[in-house]
């Protein structure tokens, strides 16, 4: 998947939830959530209802009032986060059933 935008001038945080179904409650493979308040992207999956522990990138590649082009890639492994370079690999988590 292909995210392309401009980070707002005021933005504190955004996030991107890749679900497992179009469902009230639904599991998220992926959720990728850059926060500038903190200066890290956070990654997370949503199992059962339940979020799981939290894993936190290396750097923040946004900044306020710059573009960004971000590309979400699903691996056999996990996801791949690219933003011109591999930022991060993110192990599966939820199996299939």
């Amino acid at each position: 998947m292909r995210i392309r935008g401009v980070v707002p001038d005021k933005a504190r945080r955004f996030h991107v939830n890749l679900l497992c179904s179009e469902e009230e409650g639904a599991e998220a493979a992926l959720h990728f959530n850059p926060r500038l308040d903190e200066s890290t992207v956070v990654f997370n999956t949503k199992e059962r209802g339940a979020w799981g522990q939290e894993e936190r990138g290396h750097g923040l590649p946004f900044q306020r009032g710059q573009p960004f082009d971000v590309l979400l890639i699903a691996t056999e492994e996990g996801f791949k986060v690219v933003n011109l370079k591999i930022l991060e690999e993110i192990p599966k988590k939820i199996q299939k059933n």
